[in-house]
């Protein structure tokens, strides 16, 4: 009731908050009361074949659908992909094949077996989680409540461990179908249907009210731009809305209106900023006057933005692409003995460009209003190898699906080393944080953001170098380096030919790269994503 000016106003709990509650009342109703600490330590290899009380289980999903492997009992179940289950998303089917595991206890209790350990390996890290801290997202409750009940009415302990996808091969073709190589695998295997737990499913799949529908719409469509864009779209609507304020001109986004603005926007700005400022009052305006995309692509606008970008557009101004030159006076000016910072700041240097990273990706927005966990790489996704190094890229601006990026980052031997300077900084950020989650902190335990970046980087650099230089001289090195459109192009997780502007060449050079491949330096660029 915090901030309410009625403590004793009636507050809105959605149906889903009421049915985990009588769930768990009916679960404290037929309790027996408290048990502190009644549950032992142990872990899979603990369990013993032996002994009728334990049993071992590997899961896997699929595509195609489920499996279940019992190794003690020889025993293989498999089903195609339950209807009524969520589309796109193999992380339900992962738990929901663990939730199946789970659930054999009660068909070995009634067969007069009682299990009281049972362990249950996965290699989705995402179900471990989930089953280890019994918490997830909504849709997700109903397969920890499925399971938890089964745990509750057979006794049953649980525990849930990861396996890499390399050695759950039986479970995997189990849940591919791909019965006879289970057989080859494990010939003297019983094959079984598995029926997944209908209540796993849950109620969250049924038909919702029309207000919900709309509700979770509206809350869709809220988060449907990234914030640093819905800032800027923001701003742009309040320009227009002043124009229109302060010339008496009524509100809707005729084309004459659009006109208007578009020339007395280009008389106080770059006429290219313009363009984005029109993109955004579409975007912003389109709920309420649905032909707005339409004026604007009429030839009276369009062809008004082309005059003015004629007649009062400035040469752009690109900042100078970084190169391994200026890579080595980074290493040079930080010196042998660097502080925490400064092998971070070297570490994000050397990583966004050789990963083709921008700046936006590795550090925080100045604003903290934009500033969001979902967006911080953590440490727990952080491998280096002898030859690589690589850690999970989980949302950015860029990323429409919202699946993230892999990025990997090989040894280089035309310059200065990324690796060193990523296995150096970790190994400094592991003594001083070893307990803290995100990947890059500074010294004083707080997430580099773009001005302390940009600090340190002025003190080596010129205003012509930015934090673009980083990308431009990645994509710059590669295409020099011989590379392929193609090639520079996916690691920079370019959807167009956008990327071209990031190539600081003299144009009859680029050509040369890339009808040819030639190379303009003696070795290629090593390193990728």
């Amino acid at each position: 009731m915090s901030g309410k000016s009625n403590r004793h106003a009636g507050i809105y709990v959605n149906s889903a908050i009421i049915r985990d509650l009588k769930w768990m009342r009916e679960h404290i109703a037929r309790s027996d009361g408290v048990h502190i600490l009644a549950a032992n330590a142990w872990s899979p290899a603990d369990l013993s074949p032996s002994d009728p009380g334990d049993e071992f289980a590997l899961t896997d999903a699929s595509g195609q659908g489920l499996g279940v492997y019992l190794p003690w009992l020889r025993m293989g179940f498999h089903c195609e992909l339950p209807s009524g289950a969520p589309a796109g998303t193999i992380f339900f089917f992962e738990a929901l094949a663990v939730c199946a595991a789970i659930h054999r206890a009660r068909v070995w209790r009634k067969a007069g077996r009682t299990v009281r350990r049972l362990a249950v390996l996965s290699d989705n890290t995402n179900t471990v989680a989930i089953f280890n801290s019994l918490r997830a997202t909504p849709p997700y409750n109903p397969i920890l409540k499925s399971a938890v009940n089964v745990m509750i009415e057979c006794a049953l302990d649980v525990r849930v461990e990861h396996i890499p996808g390399v050695q759950n091969v039986v479970a995997d073709a189990l849940s591919r179908g791909k019965l006879q190589l289970v057989r080859e695998l494990v010939p003297d295997i019983d094959l079984l249907p598995l029926l997944p737990p209908q209540d796993a499913l849950g109620p969250a799949w049924q038909p919702w009210t029309r207000e919900r529908l709309i509700h979770e719409r509206a809350i869709a469509l809220g988060h449907a731009l990234d914030e640093s864009t819905k800032l800027s779209y923001s701003s742009a609507l309040n320009s227009y809305l002043n124009f229109c304020h302060i010339h008496h001109f009524p509100f809707e986004p005729t084309p004459d209106t659009l006109s208007l603005f578009a020339t007395y926007m280009c008389h106080h700005i770059e006429p290219r900023s313009v363009d984005s400022y029109l993109s955004g009052i579409c975007s912003e305006l389109e709920p309420f006057f649905p032909s707005v995309r339409s004026a604007r692509s009429t030839p009276l606008v369009t062809r008004t933005m082309r005059g003015f970008k004629r007649l009062r557009s400035k040469p752009v101004v690109r900042k100078r692409a970084l190169t391994q030159e200026d890579l080595a006076r980074v290493l040079a000016f930080v010196g042998s003995s660097p502080t925490h910072d400064d092998l971070l700041f070297t570490s994000i240097l050397l990583t966004g460009f050789h990963a083709l990273l921008r700046l936006g990706e590795l550090v925080w927005p100045d604003r903290v209003e934009l500033r969001t966990v979902r967006k911080l790489s953590m440490r727990a996704s952080a491998k280096v190898n002898d030859n690589t190094y690589e850690y999970t890229l989980p949302a950015h601006k860029a990323d429409p699906f919202f699946e993230g990026n892999h990025v990997l980052v090989r040894r280089s031997t035309s310059g200065p080393d990324p690796l060193t300077a990523f296995r150096t900084y970790l190994t400094s950020r592991d003594h001083l944080f070893p307990l803290r989650a995100e990947l890059w902190l500074r010294a004083d335990g707080r997430v580099p953001t773009r001005a302390w970046f940009m600090q340190r980087l002025r003190r080596i650099f010129p205003r012509d170098v930015a934090g673009h230089s980083m990308r431009a001289g990645g994509a710059t090195s590669l295409a020099a380096a011989g590379v392929s459109p193609a090639t520079i192009q996916a690691l920079g997780r370019w959807s167009s030919d956008a990327w071209l502007v990031y190539i600081r060449k003299h144009p009859a050079l680029l050509s040369a790269m890339l009808t040819d491949g030639r190379s303009l330096h003696d070795g290629p660029n090593t390193a990728g994503i």
